[in-house]
């Protein structure tokens, strides 16, 4: 699965929620991740790729989900967007030893608040959340959509690039540091 994403920082909070809550298709609800990422002697950083075990809790519903993910080096160096292969787990514990039995070593845990948007723009559904992390100043916001076929990556870009344009934000406002590293960077500080 190709995960064809825009993330960006957010100046002008205020607008920027107002037109989303424009373009929404469903009520917007929040989500709170503990995400986790392992590397086995920096193989996957070296090949751009990333293995994140994701705990989700939906403060709404009292619900939580588990994640195992892999992203494998990005298929877009501008936004550095990746192929992505993601599956639900039920235990998050026993994933957690799974990967440090077979050598994976944890190299950063962080938490990350997410308030999500869904809409529709020129037929396709975009999923938006805007993100704000509680050891970084910046809010982000994360414009994505999903596709299996790696020739309409181009056309997916295109309209999230305009669907960013539409809620008051442009290319400048992109960036493609990655939360791990924005969050170690600023533990050493």
């Amino acid at each position: 699965m190709y995960e064809v994403e825009l993330t960006a920082i957010i100046k002008n909070k205020a607008d920027v929620l107002r037109k989303l809550g424009q373009f929404a298709t469903a009520p917007a609800h929040e989500v709170f991740y503990d995400d986790l990422y392992f590397d086995k002697k920096n193989e996957l950083k070296e090949r751009e790729s990333e293995l994140r075990l994701r705990k989700k809790s939906y403060p709404e519903s009292g619900k939580i989900t588990n994640w195992l993910t892999l992203k494998e080096a990005p298929f877009d160096q501008k936004t550095r967007s990746k192929p992505e292969f993601e599956t639900k787990i039920t235990d998050f514990e026993a994933a957690k030893v799974i990967f440090e039995k077979l050598g994976y070593e944890l190299v950063i845990r962080y938490a990350k608040h997410c308030r999500f948007y869904y809409a529709r723009f020129k037929n396709l559904n975009l999923e938006i959340s805007v993100v704000q992390l509680p050891e970084l100043s910046d809010t982000f916001i994360e414009i994505e959509a999903q596709t299996e076929n790696f020739e309409k990556t181009d056309s997916i870009f295109k309209i999230l690039y305009t669907f960013l344009e539409e809620i008051g934000m442009s290319e400048n406002d992109l960036t493609t540091l990655q939360y791990q590293e924005m969050v170690m960077e600023s533990r050493t500080k």
